[in-house]
C-alpha cells in the first residue's frame, strides 16, 4: 500500500536550529509534499534569520517566488510586565511557469 503524502500543514515555524535545516523542510514541502503556499513564521531575533532562509530557498528552487509578507506584533504579559514582540510571516507560492 502506497501513501500519499499530501500538504496539511505548510506553516514553518523558525527558531534557532542551523538555517540549512528550515531551507531543507521548505523544499521536502515543496518537492515531497507538493505544497504550493509554504508560510516562514519568525518572532523577535528570528526574523532576520527567516528573510536568510526564504532568500537560500528561493536561490535554490527557482520556481519559488514571495507573494506576502505581513509584519506584527504580539502582546505578552509576564511577571505583572506587558512585552511586546515582533513577528513576520511569509510566504512563499509556487510559480505555474519558470521564466
Amino acid at each position: 500500500m502506497v501513501s500519499l503524502l499530501r500538504c496539511n500543514d505548510n506553516v514553518i515555524r523558525v527558531g534557532k536550529k542551523f538555517y540549512m535545516r528550515y531551507v531543507a523542510a521548505i523544499l521536502y514541502k515543496r518537492n515531497i509534499e507538493k505544497c504550493s503556499t509554504i508560510m516562514l513564521r519568525a518572532l523577535g531575533r528570528n526574523i532576520s534569520r527567516a528573510i536568510s532562509i526564504a532568500t537560500a530557498a528561493m536561490f535554490l528552487d527557482s520556481s519559488l517566488y514571495p507573494s506576502e509578507a505581513r509584519i506584527f506584533s504580539i502582546f505578552l504579559s509576564s511577571g505583572g510586565r506587558e512585552l511586546r514582540k515582533s513577528g513576520i510571516e511569509l510566504v512563499l507560492r509556487v510559480r505555474d511557469f519558470i521564466p
